[in-house]
């Protein structure tokens, strides 16, 4: 017969303090990534790897980690945890930290590996599930008025928003679209898509809720910002998206 609900509890802190290790060596590379001349950050030096022992062993850290939590997710439904589980503030924060750490190393994985092409994309066909159950954890923690008004003053560690490389990854593609599609009424909504997204990379950017990675100079994030700003261009007399931009692309002067 296995422990009580309670007594696993009480022993899962010790569980989590062993793998502690690997998070603290993510962090660390993260840094390093961050440090680096070729000014890609963390996300897509990840996700562009050669197979070397440093990107080989945060890749063992993020799957072990990954084994950790899915066997604590494990333990709730299988109601060898305390009902309440979910709630305490410690596990929350935990789970929280782990999500907006290492998700992007699963986006990157995902993108990097072209999963993409056969799958679909990250949000919708490739995310875990334990990260959609610590989402929602989060969003039901007690949240205290001070937590919830507390401005920035500087970037956060980690980008706040764990899917954000995914929704990259995303407006890439619609970018790639108005340069092959031919339809105005499928331009016009890819136009609404990037610009709902640019929008929202700006909220996050003002509120300092990214990390520095994101504005590196070479990430994913910063070439995506200066191929849009290239299209603005081309397409500057125009405010809205135009309804005569096939024409425009295919070559003809739009007056």
């Amino acid at each position: 017969m296995g422990l009580s609900p309670v007594l696993n509890a009480a022993s899962l802190p010790l569980s989590l303090s062993k793998v502690a290790p690997y998070r603290a060596q993510i962090e660390w590379y993260k840094r390093w990534c961050d440090e680096q001349d070729d000014e890609m950050g963390y996300y897509d030096t990840f996700k562009t790897r050669e197979s070397s022992k440093r990107e080989m062993r945060v890749n063992m850290y993020r799957l072990t980690l990954a084994r950790f939590w899915n066997s604590v997710i494990d333990m709730i439904e299988k109601n060898e945890l305390p009902h309440d589980f979910d709630q305490r503030a410690k596990w929350v924060n935990a789970s929280q930290f782990y999500k907006l750490l290492v998700e992007p190393l699963d986006i990157a994985e995902y993108y990097g590996k072209e999963k993409h092409v056969k799958k679909g994309h990250y949000i919708e066909h490739g995310r875990e599930r334990r990260y959609e159950i610590f989402d929602r954890w989060w969003k039901n923690r007690e949240v205290t008025s001070g937590e919830e008004n507390k401005e920035r003053s500087k970037f956060a560690s980690s980008t706040q928003d764990s899917c954000f490389w995914a929704k990259v990854e995303e407006a890439r593609d619609w970018l790639n679209g108005m340069r092959s599609e031919r339809d105005n009424n499928k331009l016009a909504i890819l136009w609404e898509k990037i610009e709902n997204f640019e929008k929202y990379a700006i909220g996050l950017i003002e509120n300092k809720e990214v990390s520095n990675d994101v504005l590196a100079k070479n990430s994913s994030y910063s070439l995506w910002v200066g191929e849009l700003k290239e299209l603005k261009q081309l397409n500057a007399n125009v405010q809205r998206f135009p309804q005569q931009f096939t024409r425009f692309m295919d070559g003809e002067v739009v007056p």
